[in-house]
């Protein structure tokens, strides 16, 4: 049996563990181990950030939510209740506000894979990243005259484009952009045709 425990505490800290259940080891006096640590990683979600760059002529915002999950050699710290291989998920937390200040924002996908280089690269204990960022819309306000205004937003709509980027060390990174939420309708047009018919189509 496998059971996959999933904590998310009001501190947006991530952690997800799979134990292996061996019930046929089980017995009024055996001293075995019942429960096998399986994969497992932990870090923060939720992590949300406004990015302003003020550009002569027009500033340029970015609203990210930012998820940051490392994998690697944590057994230490379930098995035997020390720190010593943990990075603090509020350090987690401070990298990607940090970085979102030392490296541009846009385009997410950059982002995501400067923080997985950023992991992999000062945290020997952490085999691997995983981090998705989202970000949504914000649409720039325009005047009487439909000029757009330097510095005046509005929120757009509720389409949210995203990255997941996950990293191992040693291997290549893999990058998925996605959007969610968005809503589109086409009204005229939309006819199906070309199709396979067979004796049940009607």
């Amino acid at each position: 049996v496998r059971v996959l425990i999933y904590i998310h505490s009001k501190a947006r800290t991530l952690v997800l563990n799979t134990y292996t259940l061996w019930s046929d080891t089980i017995t009024s006096s055996s001293s075995s181990d019942v429960a096998i640590l399986g994969p497992n990683k932990y870090g923060k979600g939720k992590v949300k950030l406004l990015r302003v760059y003020r550009t002569p002529g027009k500033h340029q915002v970015h609203e990210l939510e930012v998820n940051c999950l490392l994998i690697g050699d944590f057994e230490s710290a379930f098995l035997k209740g020390t720190n010593e291989k943990i990075l603090p998920t509020d350090t987690v937390k401070n990298t990607v506000l940090a970085f979102s200040k030392k490296v541009n924002v846009d385009p997410i996908e950059e982002f995501a894979l400067s923080l997985c280089k950023h992991f992999l690269e000062t945290q020997s204990q952490v085999d691997g990243v995983e981090v998705t960022v989202e970000r949504r819309a914000w649409d720039r306000l325009s005047d009487s005259r439909g000029v757009e205004h330097e510095h005046c937003f509005q929120g757009g709509n509720d389409a949210v484009t995203g990255a997941f980027v996950t990293q191992m060390r040693g291997e290549d990174a893999n990058v998925k952009s996605f959007v969610r939420d968005w809503r589109i309708m086409k009204t005229t047009n939309t006819g199906f045709v070309g199709f396979i018919k067979d004796a049940y189509t009607t």
